[in-house]
């Protein structure tokens, strides 16, 4: 299960937190969150997989020092790159923004 629900206007959110404390150093190095032993457990992929297919109101936020990147639905089944991963990259504190336009939509 999720770290954390929210309740919105339109539209409810079940959201897991990961964070990164050191990225790595070059930028072709894969981030994979479906790596178990460093982020979604087994169990964590299953639950929101099954989450995404009922409802479709699942968040991964995923910290780092520079900032964070949301990802939507199974959007975290893709892997990035570093390079990837800091293009997406918002700041902290846009992510709570967008999280509370999209629950109140």
């Amino acid at each position: 299960m999720p770290d954390t629900f929210v309740e919105g206007k339109t539209q409810d959110l079940w959201i897991e937190f990961k964070y990164i404390t050191k990225l790595p150093a070059k930028d072709s190095t894969i981030i994979d969150l479906c790596n178990p032993s460093k982020y979604l457990s087994a169990l964590q992929q299953l639950w929101l997989k099954r989450r995404n297919a009922v409802r479709g109101d699942t968040l991964v936020i995923l910290g780092h020092p520079e900032g964070c990147v949301l990802y939507w639905k199974l959007e975290w089944e893709k892997k990035l790159s570093k390079k990837e991963l800091l293009n997406k990259t918002i700041p902290r504190k846009n992510a709570v923004q967008i999280v509370r336009d999209k629950i109140n939509e």
